[in-house]
């Protein structure tokens, strides 16, 4: 077969799937921590997801090389590249 294969994205322009949608509201609703990873949070309806989960009592950190409209509002900034961060995160958590 021969094509070009979709990746699972959304592009700039498109509209997120109304199911998916609905469903990170109501997981972000619930959480108890948010990680908000590389993201300009600027782009609606997403990028009030953070905010959602925060208002919710979530501990909400946000990861970027810079800050965002919404870094004072959120708990904790971490500066830099979510490539070193994350794995950084996931050894100190394997070590507890």
């Amino acid at each position: 077969m021969r094509g070009l294969i979709r990746p699972d994205v959304v592009w700039f322009g498109e509209q997120l799937d109304p199911d998916t949608l609905t469903h990170a509201f109501e997981v972000s609703e619930k959480a108890e921590v948010f990680l908000s990873v590389g993201t300009s949070a600027v782009v609606m309806p997403a990028a009030s997801l953070p905010v959602v989960a925060k208002r919710s009592g979530a501990y909400v950190v946000e990861i970027n090389p810079e800050r965002t409209e919404i870094s004072g509002m959120l708990d904790e900034f971490i500066e830099g590249n979510s490539g070193e961060i994350l794995p950084e995160i996931i050894k100190r958590l394997d070590e507890v």
